[in-house]
């Protein structure tokens, strides 16, 4: 596959391999990509919950803090996954 940068971004790219970040372009735009990748999930992720939300209805009563520490323990177990993920294709490489 051949991707074409503009010149700023193959710039940018050389900067960061000049500076030792990383070794080569390619390793640099993988990262890039990984990145892409979990901001697109967490988009997602927000869409589809905003859509759970407005679909549910009217708000109940309830403990402010009960549902914070709820959503709090979800949000934790879905970075958990996504940095086990992502530890995962890095190992692969």
């Amino acid at each position: 596959m051949n991707v074409s940068l503009t010149p700023e971004l193959e710039a940018f790219v050389e900067l960061t391999v000049k500076s030792g970040r990383y070794a080569s372009a390619s390793e640099a735009v993988r990262e890039g990509l990984r990145m892409l990748e979990e901001r697109e999930a967490k988009f997602l992720r927000l869409k589809r919950d905003i859509e759970i939300g407005l679909s549910s209805g009217d708000a109940e009563e309830g403990s402010f803090s009960a549902l914070a520490g709820r959503l709090r323990s979800e949000w934790d177990r879905e970075q958990a996954a996504l940095t086990a993920g992502a530890a995962a294709r890095t190992a692969a490489e």
